[in-house]
């Protein structure tokens, strides 16, 4: 049985550079009901390299998991409400079913990524992200902290061409994009995840 000095040894272990040792401590942290808990809300997972590991129905709310590695990692139902995966690679990950409310998803890699376009319009930003099917994100979603971001960086907001600019895609592609937005959005924020 662990107790609640392993669990802090653990957390941190998450972070370590070997990925067999972040692993165990994954498995480890579910045996002790750590991973499910709350234990993780707001955990400090910069750059920790969990490529592979089962992190589903982990709550990992307000986690900041910035640049972290998570390629091919299961997150099935996991809580991500409010993390900051800013540069992360998550890369065939399976978010099938996870809580992407509010998360910060810019320049992270989605490429072959299992998710819903109804998580991910959930999400707070995805500027510079890597979508599932390899595209570069094109602000279709008109996120909040997307918007926001630009507005702080004096782009026009209601000017197409800054637009595509600031998502870095050609202006065809963005102008698609809130094509795509004004027939399905309202719909898909509507849906459940």
């Amino acid at each position: 049985m662990f107790g609640g000095s392993d669990k802090n040894r653990l957390i941190k272990q998450l972070r370590d550079k070997d990925p067999a040792k972040a692993a165990q401590a994954v498995a480890d942290l579910r045996a002790g009901g750590w991973l499910t808990d709350g234990s993780l809300k707001g955990a400090n997972l910069v750059k920790a390299n969990l490529a592979g590991a089962d992190l589903s129905g982990g709550n990992l709310q307000n986690a900041d998991l910035t640049e972290a590695n998570l390629a091919g990692a299961t997150l099935r139902d996991a809580n991500l409400l409010g993390a900051d995966m800013e540069a992360a690679n998550l890369a065939g990950a399976d978010l099938t079913g996870a809580t992407l409310h509010n998360a910060i998803l810019n320049q992270a890699n989605l490429q072959g990524a299992t998710v819903s376009e109804a998580q991910l319009a959930r999400a707070a930003m995805l500027t510079g992200a890597t979508m599932p099917d390899g595209s570069r994100y094109d602000g279709r979603f008109n996120l909040s902290m997307d918007m926001g971001s630009a507005r702080l960086n004096r782009v026009h907001i209601e000017r197409p061409a800054e637009m595509a600019k600031w998502y870095g895609v050609p202006l065809e592609a963005y102008e698609q994009g809130q094509a795509w937005a004004k027939e399905h959005l309202e719909a898909l924020k509507a849906e459940g995840n």
